[in-house]
């Protein structure tokens, strides 16, 4: 196959005709729009009521979030406005996922005011300035954050020592997503969780990893997992029985076209292959990546977080990087894998949304 910008060739050992062209259009991905439009209709599930919507077969906490308190209350009656914003402004600042941790607890309380006393027991913070270590505590304290500074403020690292005291320091087992809108800024993110002392989990799709840092990729924790042979043993065998139940259906093919009486006997055989039965290897492969992903920070992009690699496992935590960059589907999809704690980082002045249709630039969306 030879490709160049104007035409595509491809060349077949054996000559045959056509007795019509085909065409083949080229088109952009439209997954990002996909799961963008997933995640807003995933604002159905209300997982607070059991009141379910979104995608049928999958666990309702993969496909919701906790904080339609707060996310929808812009679209209730205006006449109670008042009330409104009172209720949000209550919602944002309740305890999030880690309301009964008291370790945690007490110490975003006591970080999140000036001066605060510290006691035996507290991370130690080195090369923070106050209002880092006080965006931190809001972070951790706070079921909604919103935390801005403009350039050279430290957003990247003050994300990544938040996610140390977390994970390493407090030590709290639910898995923390980080993401934000470009595979460089998740790179960037990677590399500051390095710096901090975090051994961070990679997740994205094939080529856009920095080589760098690809040791950090989900791929290459899977290669080096001591249970990776397992699992290779066991797709080995999957494909090997996927084989026979296709030899079987040829085999039976023809017996039925010649009137064979060997067909009743062989469909007997292919519907016992074809009974549904539990794929070891992928719940192996899934288990090994369920396990890896509570260890780890998590940082992907807003898009691929609603990835086939990360569709077992929600996130209760979510730090959202670069978050002014973001529309609002786009930084929907991480919170519909169960969010409960939320902290939004990022600059409006400084990163905007991209916007590229004309028609939105001059709505005013730009």
């Amino acid at each position: 196959m030879e490709v160049s910008d104007t035409k595509i060739k491809i060349t077949f050992d054996q000559r045959f005709e056509l007795d019509s062209y085909d065409q083949l259009d080229l088109w952009s991905s439209d997954i990002a729009a996909q799961r963008m439009t997933e995640a807003v209709r995933s604002l159905d599930v209300d997982l607070d009521n059991d009141v379910l919507g979104g995608s049928a077969g999958r666990e309702p906490i993969l496909q919701g979030t906790f904080l339609r308190d707060v996310l929808l209350q812009g679209f209730c009656n205006p006449s109670s406005q008042g009330s409104i914003e009172r209720r949000q402004e209550l919602s944002i600042t309740q305890p999030g996922v880690f309301s009964q941790n008291h370790m945690v607890q007490s110490w975003a309380h006591r970080y999140i005011r000036p001066s605060p006393i510290p006691i035996p027991g507290d991370p130690i913070l080195k090369d923070l300035n106050e209002s880092q270590i006080k965006a931190m505590a809001l972070m951790i304290g706070n079921k909604i954050s919103l935390i801005q500074g403009p350039p050279g403020t430290g957003k990247t690292r003050t994300i990544a020592e938040t996610v140390k005291i977390l994970k390493a320091h407090f030590q709290v087992p639910q898995p923390v997503l980080i993401c934000t809108y470009t595979n460089v800024a998740v790179d960037n993110l990677i590399e500051a969780l390095i710096a901090a002392g975090v051994n961070p989990l990679r997740v994205a799709s094939p080529g856009k990893v920095k080589e760098s840092i690809a040791q950090y990729s989900l791929e290459a924790k899977m290669e080096a997992h001591r249970s990776k042979p397992e699992l290779d043993k066991l797709t080995k065998e999957l494909a090997r029985l996927y084989e026979r139940r296709d030899e079987t259906f040829k085999k039976y093919d023809e017996y039925v076209k010649s009137g064979s009486l060997r067909a009743s006997k062989l469909k007997t055989r292919y519907e016992f292959l074809i009974k549904p039965r539990p794929h070891f290897a992928e719940d192996f492969q899934a288990r090994i990546k369920r396990k890896e992903s509570a260890l780890y920070g998590i940082c992907t992009t807003c898009i691929s977080s609603a990835s086939v690699a990360l569709n077992i496992i929600d996130f209760p935590v979510v730090f959202l990087d670069e978050a002014s960059m973001c529309m609002e589907p786009a930084s929907l999809i991480p919170l519909m894998k169960g969010c409960q704690h939320l902290a939004l980082i990022g600059d409006h002045q400084q990163l905007p949304p991209i916007i590229t249709s004309p028609e939105a630039l001059e709505g005013g969306l730009g």
